[in-house]
C-alpha cells in the first residue's frame, strides 16, 4: 500500500508510462472554499480506476475539470501526453472525454430518441438496416420496455441513468468518467454497468469510477485513488485492500460501524402511520401499517412503483384509498405536514432544499420559520447556534453556515436536507434514498440519526436500492414488484440474502408475466413479440415539435372570430383591401417577434429589439439614395452588430440577459436620439414602392416572411442544430454536460436575432418613411409577448416561426378593429395582454395528446 503526503509529486496510478489521463498540479477554488490543492495523478488506458473520497473531498471537483464543466485555477489535463484545454481554458483535445454525472445529464423535455440524438454524432452512431439505432441502443442497455419517444423526464431516476450511461457507450470515447453512476440503480443496473466498465477498459479506454459504495469500487477497479479536503491522499491497488483500510484513507482515522438495530418498535406500539387500498400512479392498492419508533424499509427492483408509494404516504398524488397519519386522514401534501409527516426527496436539489438560502436559513426554514405566527420574530442567537449544532453533529464540510446551501456537495446537501427534518422530532418520517451520493462516514451518521428519532417514537419509512442498507436499517422490509407488495420481511428474515432474492424472484416473476402476455397477443395478431411489447408501452407521436397545436388553433380562431365580428359591425374591415393592409402592418411585428424567438429557444431574453430596429430605421435614413438591396444589406450588417453586443453582455461578460438587453435598449435608443433628435432624413422612397409589391393582393413581404418563418421551424424541429438549441434553451448546464457549446449557440441567438431584427428595420422604415428612432419603442414588449402568444416559452425550449407569424396577424387585427368600433385606443394592448395570458396558460399544459408523449402506462401492471 503507498500513501501519498504530498501532492506535489506526481503520482502513478495505473503502471502505464505517458499513456492515459493526467492531472498536473490541478487547483480549484470556489471563493474561500479550495475544492482541489495541487492534485497530481495518472490514471492509465485499459484500467478501471476507482476515484473516493468523503463528500466534499473534491471527486466531482476533479470529474468537471477532466470534463471541462470548470476551469482549472492551476495546472492542467492532458490525455496521452497532450492537453484537453487551450490557455483559455477552452476544450481543445482530440481525445474523446466523455462522463456521467452524478446528478444526471439528460434533457427532461426532450424525448429519450431526441436527448440520444444530441449525445452521440452522426459518425459514431452504430449502423442499423432499418435507421432504429435509438432502439439497438436502449435494447443493448436492457431497455427493451422504454420507447424512443417516451419523454425523459416521465421515466424513472434508473431508466434515466442507463440511456445516459448507452449514450456515453455509443460515443466510443478515450476516456470515461463514471460520476456515482450506480447511485440509483438496483443490483442488476450495478451488475450491467460494472460490466460494461470493464468492457471499456478492455478496449484500451480510460476509465474513471467516481463512488462512495466501497463494495463495487473493490468489485471492478484495479486501483484506487483517494482525496482528503482537495487533497491525494493515498494512491493504492485493490488487490489486498479492504473496505476499513480504505475508509481510513478517506476519514483520516478510525471510523465506528454500524451495527444493525436491534431494539425494534414494540408490536404493541400505537400506530403512526396506515395506508387502506391506497392507489397512486403505478402504485397499488397497497396496505401498510407502520407503528410509532418503527424503521419500514420500502425496496424492489428500480422503477417498481417505490417512489411513487413514498409520495403518496406524504399525501402527494393519491388516487384512491387513504392514507391516515395519527388519526387524521391526508387530504394532500399541505394535510401531511400539518398532520406531523415530513418527506426528504432524493431530488435534493429542487425538493428537498432552497439551494439558494444559507445552511443556516435552511436549518430554520425547517424548523422556526414554519411554525408559530407569521409575525414571529426569528431570534439570529439561537438561530446560529441550532444551525451550528446540527452542522457539527453531521460533520457538514463547510466555510460557514452562512454559505449557500447548493455551493455543497451533493453529500453534504444530503446531510442538510435529512438532518434539517430529523430536527423537526415528526411523527412520521418518510425519506427517498437517504444516502444516495453519501460517503460511508455521513452514511453511518445518517443512519444513527434515524434510529435516535426513530428511538424517539417517530415511525420512519424509506426507500432504497441497496439490499446492505435495508438489511442495516430497516426492523421490516416491504418488497414491490409492478406497484404492488409482493413480499414482506420482518426480524430474523431481514438478511441480506433474503432480500435480494425477493428482488430478484419478484423481476423475475413480473418479466415472466410481461412477456407472456406479449406473446400470447403476439400469436394473435401474428406479429413479432417485440413490436407488440412496444405497442403496449403506449401510442406515441412520432416526433416531439416546439409548438402546441392547442395554441395555433386558439390563434386561427381569434382570427377568424374577430375578422367575422368587424365584418358584421362594418363590411369594409373585411375587404380584401383591408386584410391586405392587415397583413402589411404585420410584418415588421413579426419580423420583431422572429427575432426575438431565436434568443427565447435558447433560454435568454432581448429586451433591445424595438430600439434595435429604432436605430437601424436612423441609420438608413442617412441613404436616402440608397438602393433597396444596399438597404436590406446595411440593414442586416447593423442588426449583427448590435446583436453581437449584446451576446459580449450576456455570454461573454455573463451579465444577466434582462439587465444587459435593457441597459443596450437604453444606450441604442439614445444613439438614434443624438443622431436624430428630431425626426427627419428620407428614406429612400423605392424601398416602400417594393414593399408596397403583392401577389394575389397578398404583399410580398409578407410572404416572404412567410417563407423565413417555415425555413425557421423545419430547421428547429428536423436538425441536429435546431435540437442542441432546445437543448440549451431547457437547460444550459445539461446541454453542456451533454457536449453541446452552449455559450456558442446563446451568442449566435443573439446576433442572428439582430440580423432579423435588421429585416424588421428595413420594413418599418418602408411605413414611417423617416429617421424616427422611437419608431421601435412600441416592439419592445410585443417582439416578447407574440411569440409567447404564437407558443413560446419565456423559460426557453419551445417555440414556433409560424406562430410568431399568426401572434402578428392578431396583434394587426386587433390594432385595425379598435377604429372601426370606436373602440379606446389602447383597446388594442388591452387584448393583447389577456390573449398573452391565455397563451401561457394553454402553452403551459401538458397536453399528451398534442406535444407530450403519452405516459407509459406498462408500469400500472394491467
Amino acid at each position: 500500500m503507498r500513501s501519498v503526503e504530498s501532492t506535489s509529486t506526481s503520482t502513478l496510478v495505473g503502471g502505464a508510462t505517458g499513456t492515459g489521463l493526467t492531472a498536473e498540479g490541478l487547483t480549484k477554488t470556489f471563493g474561500s472554499t479550495t475544492a482541489l490543492n495541487d492534485m497530481s495523478a495518472t490514471f492509465a488506458r485499459g484500467v478501471v480506476h476507482g476515484l473516493i473520497g468523503e463528500n466534499g473531498s473534491g471527486k466531482s471537483t476533479f470529474v468537471k475539470l477532466v470534463a471541462g464543466m470548470h476551469r482549472a485555477d492551476a495546472g492542467r489535463v492532458t490525455v496521452d501526453g497532450a492537453p484537453v484545454a487551450d490557455p483559455s481554458g477552452h476544450h481543445r483535445s482530440a481525445a474523446r472525454i466523455a462522463c456521467v454525472y452524478q446528478d444526471g445529464s439528460l434533457i427532461d423535455e426532450l424525448t429519450v430518441a431526441q436527448n440520444l440524438d444530441v449525445i452521440v454524432e452522426p459518425a459514431l452512431r452504430p449502423s442499423a438496416p432499418d435507421g432504429s439505432w435509438h432502439r439497438q441502443l436502449l435494447d443493448a442497455a436492457r431497455l427493451t420496455d422504454v420507447e424512443e419517444d417516451t419523454r425523459v423526464g416521465d421515466l424513472p431516476n434508473n431508466e434515466k441513468r442507463l440511456v445516459e450511461i448507452a449514450a456515453v457507450l455509443a460515443r466510443r470515447p478515450d476516456v470515461v468518467l463514471f460520476d456515482e453512476s450506480t447511485s440509483t440503480l438496483d443490483e442488476r443496473g450495478v451488475e450491467w454497468v460494472l460490466a460494461r466498465m470493464r468492457d471499456l477498459a478492455d478496449s484500451g479506454a480510460c476509465v474513471v469510477f467516481v463512488t462512495h459504495r466501497l463494495h463495487e469500487v473493490l468489485a471492478v477497479t484495479s486501483h484506487v485513488t483517494v482525496l482528503r479536503d482537495g487533497v491525494l491522499v493515498a494512491a493504492v491497488p485493490t488487490a489486498g485492500a479492504t473496505t476499513e483500510q480504505l475508509v481510513r484513507h478517506m476519514a483520516g482515522r478510525e471510523v465506528a460501524a454500524f451495527t444493525r438495530r436491534t431494539g425494534a418498535a414494540p408490536a404493541d406500539a400505537d400506530t403512526a402511520l396506515r395506508a387502506t387500498a391506497m392507489r397512486a400512479s403505478r402504485c397499488g392498492p397497497i396496505d401498510l401499517t407502520v407503528r410509532r419508533g418503527e424503521i419500514v424499509g420500502i425496496g424492489g427492483a428500480a422503477g417498481n412503483g417505490q417512489a411513487e408509494l413514498i409520495r403518496a404516504l406524504a399525501g402527494d398524488g393519491v388516487d384512491a384509498g387513504e392514507v391516515v397519519v395519527d388519526g387524521a386522514t391526508l387530504r394532500g401534501a399541505e394535510s401531511a405536514v400539518d398532520a406531523g409527516t415530513v418527506f426528504v426527496s432524493s431530488d435534493r436539489r429542487s425538493e428537498s432544499l432552497s439551494s439558494l438560502l444559507s445552511i443556516r436559513e435552511n436549518y430554520a426554514l425547517a424548523s422556526a420559520a414554519t411554525s408559530g405566527r407569521w409575525w414571529r420574530w426569528l431570534r439570529r442567537r439561537p438561530e446560529v447556534a441550532e444551525a451550528e449544532t446540527l452542522a457539527d453533529r453531521y460533520d457538514l464540510a463547510r466555510s460557514s453556515i452562512e454559505q449557500p446551501v447548493g455551493t455543497l456537495s451533493g453529500g453534504n446537501q444530503q446531510k442538510v436536507a435529512i438532518g434539517r427534518m430529523v430536527a423537526r422530532d415528526p411523527k412520521v418520517l418518510l425519506i427517498e434514498e437517504p444516502t444516495e451520493g453519501v460517503d460511508v462516514r455521513a452514511r453511518f451518521d445518517i443512519y444513527r440519526s434515524l434510529v435516535e428519532v426513530a428511538d424517539r417514537g417517530t415511525a420512519v419509512v424509506f426507500t432504497s436500492s441497496d439490499a446492505g442498507e435495508l438489511r442495516l436499517l430497516a426492523d421490516r422490509v416491504v418488497v414491490l414488484a409492478r406497484g404492488r407488495q409482493v413480499a414482506e420481511l420482518s426480524g430474523d428474515e431481514v438478511t441480506e440474502e433474503a432480500i435480494v432474492h425477493a428482488f430478484t424472484t419478484a423481476k423475475e416473476q413480473q418479466e415472466a408475466r410481461s412477456a407472456a402476455a406479449v406473446a400470447d397477443e403476439a400469436r394473435e395478431l401474428d406479429e413479432k413479440p417485440a413490436v407488440v411489447a412496444r405497442r403496449r408501452a403506449g401510442l406515441r407521436p412520432r416526433r416531439q415539435l416546439t409548438f402546441t397545436p392547442a395554441t395555433f388553433g386558439l390563434l386561427v380562431v381569434l382570427l377568424v372570430a374577430l375578422a367575422a365580428y368587424g365584418t358584421l359591425r362594418d363590411a369594409r374591415f373585411g375587404t380584401i383591401d383591408n386584410l391586405g393592409s392587415i397583413m402589411q402592418l404585420s410584418v415588421p411585428l413579426a419580423l420583431a417577434a422572429l427575432a426575438q424567438l431565436p434568443v427565447l429557444l435558447v433560454g435568454e431574453i432581448d429586451a433591445s429589439v424595438g430600439s434595435t430596429m429604432g436605430l437601424i430605421v436612423v441609420l438608413l435614413s442617412f441613404q436616402p439614395t440608397g438602393s433597396p438591396a444596399v438597404l436590406f444589406v446595411l440593414a442586416v450588417l447593423a442588426g449583427v452588430v448590435l446583436g453581437a453586443v449584446n451576446a459580449l453582455l450576456v455570454v461573454g461578460l455573463r451579465i444577466t440577459a434582462v439587465i444587459a438587453t435593457i441597459a443596450t435598449l437604453g444606450v441604442y435608443l439614445g444613439v438614434g436620439r443624438i443622431l436624430r433628435p428630431e425626426p427627419g432624413g428620407l428614406i429612400n422612397n423605392d424601398l416602400a414602392v417594393l414593399m408596397g409589391q403583392g401577389v394575389a393582393y397578398i404583399p410580398l413581404m409578407f410572404l416572404v416572411v412567410v417563407v423565413l418563418a417555415v425555413a425557421i421551424d423545419v430547421y428547429v424541429n428536423t436538425t441536429r442544430g435546431g435540437l442542441r438549441s432546445r437543448a440549451v434553451g431547457y437547460s444550459a448546464l445539461r446541454a453542456s454536460q451533454l457536449g453541446v457549446p452552449s455559450a456558442r449557440l446563446r451568442a449566435g441567438a443573439y446576433v442572428l436575432g439582430g440580423a432579423i431584427a435588421g429585416l424588421g428595420a428595413v420594413t418599418l422604415a418602408a411605413q414611417t418613411g423617416v429617421g424616427d428612432p422611437s419608431s421601435g419603442s412600441g416592439y419592445t414588449l410585443l417582439s416578447i409577448a407574440v411569440p409567447v402568444i404564437g407558443g413560446a416559452l419565456l423559460a426557453g425550449g419551445r417555440g414556433s416561426a409560424i406562430g410568431c407569424v399568426l401572434g402578428a396577424l392578431f396583434v394587426a387585427e386587433v390594432q385595425t378593429f379598435i377604429p372601426f368600433v370606436n373602440l379606446p385606443t389602447g383597446g388594442y394592448l388591452i387584448a393583447v395582454g389577456v390573449l398573452t395570458v391565455l397563451a401561457l396558460i394553454v402553452g403551459s399544459a401538458r397536453l399528451s395528446a398534442w406535444t407530450l408523449p403519452i405516459r407509459n402506462i406498462r408500469r400500472l401492471g394491467k
